[in-house]
């Protein structure tokens, strides 16, 4: 269940995250600037963290699903009966 949650946010997530990032790119660095520009980057890391856990968890879901639709019975670790 958090997976497809996970999954369905991934693109709002990584726009935001984009919006963030242009937007730390135009910034001039005055101390108020500074202050959310540190902020803005926490969530930048956060948001870049999240989005490999995502991707990590796509890639074993795919070998996952993979492993159990290409797997022939008698090709598992236990002997047939």
């Amino acid at each position: 269940m958090v997976y497809k949650q996970l999954l369905l946010h991934k693109d709002k997530l990584r726009e935001k995250y984009q919006e963030i990032s242009n937007t730390e790119a135009t910034r001039e660095q005055s101390n108020a600037a500074k202050k959310a520009s540190d902020k803005n980057q926490r969530r930048l890391t956060a948001a870049a963290h999240l989005l490999e856990v995502i991707q990590g968890l796509e890639q074993a879901h795919k070998a996952f699903e993979h492993q159990e639709g290409g797997e022939k019975p008698g090709t598992g670790t236990l002997p047939p009966p």
